[in-house]
């Protein structure tokens, strides 16, 4: 699968009308998908001119659409600017998919956080809330059917530079031999300073040829079994503390994530400290 950002920042209106968007190529299909957020102090009239311009913008038969955000509209209520929304992204063939609470405050939950898909191009489509512990909004998982992505190998590619006794000592000799006249006899500050580095540039870049090197993408090797199973049991509390009323259920909550943040500081630096000292060249491995 390939990505490539959509640069939609002209149409981007702080607080009325904020947008992002990325275009996922699968190499069977095309999808755009697009983030949006308003602010619920902004009038929402404004905010659907601009969506209904960068939708005209966007919208083409051959690529799918997925418009989701904080549109701060609860769609829990009825209410004209819902009406409108809903109206509106259906001139596009885009219908609302989630229907449970994404924000629960003082025990009342609302739909703030919508998800809008063309569902006649997908074979089955379906929306779980995720309590990531990270917001007082629930995070969202879109399962789209029939996107085909073709499999890939799991690894990356490395952009870095041959440097080496050989490839110093050889840039050091070009420098040697260089004669500089171009440098000294100017006596314009600026220019000389030009000259100079463009013959160090000329000399870097072949004494130190670019190397594309490729590497399987591992998971981090800090994140042990005890911290899995400790996140596992925070986002359980988050759930608990997001719903309760009890100062002893929120205060553990708070001490709990406390002890966890200190103990995932310390396994970052115990594995990265015994990788920097196990390595033959420690400068380079603190650089990764």
């Amino acid at each position: 699968m390939t990505y490539q950002s959509t640069d939609l920042t002209k149409l981007c209106k702080e607080k009325t009308f904020e947008i992002s968007a990325v275009k996922l190529n699968t190499g069977y299909s095309k999808v755009i998908v697009c983030c949006v957020y308003r602010s619920p102090s902004e009038t929402p009239n404004d905010f659907l001119k601009h969506l209904e311009k960068t939708l005209k913008l966007l919208y083409q038969p051959t690529i799918s659409l997925v418009i989701c955000g904080d549109l701060n509209i609860n769609f829990l209520i009825e209410s004209p600017t819902k009406q409108k929304l809903e109206s509106l992204m259906k001139t596009f063939n885009l219908v609302q998919v989630d229907n449970f609470p994404t924000r629960v405050c003082k025990n009342k939950g609302t739909l703030i956080d919508s998800i809008f898909i063309d569902n006649g191009k997908f074979n089955s489509i379906s929306v779980h809330p995720f309590e990531n512990g990270l917001s007082d909004h629930v995070a969202q998982i879109l399962i789209l059917g029939n996107i085909k992505v073709p499999l890939q190998k799991h690894k990356c590619t490395r952009k870095t530079r041959r440097i080496d006794n050989e490839s110093i000592e050889n840039f050091q000799s070009c420098l040697r031999e260089e004669a500089l006249d171009t440098v000294y006899n100017s006596d314009d500050a600026n220019r000389m300073f030009n000259n100079f580095h463009c013959i160090l540039l000329r000399h870097f870049e072949s004494s130190f040829p670019i190397q594309y090197t490729t590497y399987r993408n591992e998971h981090n090797e800090w994140i042990t079994k005890g911290i899995r199973v400790s996140c596992k049991r925070k986002r359980n509390l988050y759930s608990l503390y997001k719903h309760s009323n009890n100062p002893q259920v929120k205060k553990y909550y708070k001490k709990y994530c406390s002890i966890l943040r200190k103990v995932i500081i310390g396994a970052k630096k115990l594995y990265y400290n015994k990788h920097i000292e196990l390595s033959s060249n420690r400068v380079k491995t603190r650089g990764k």
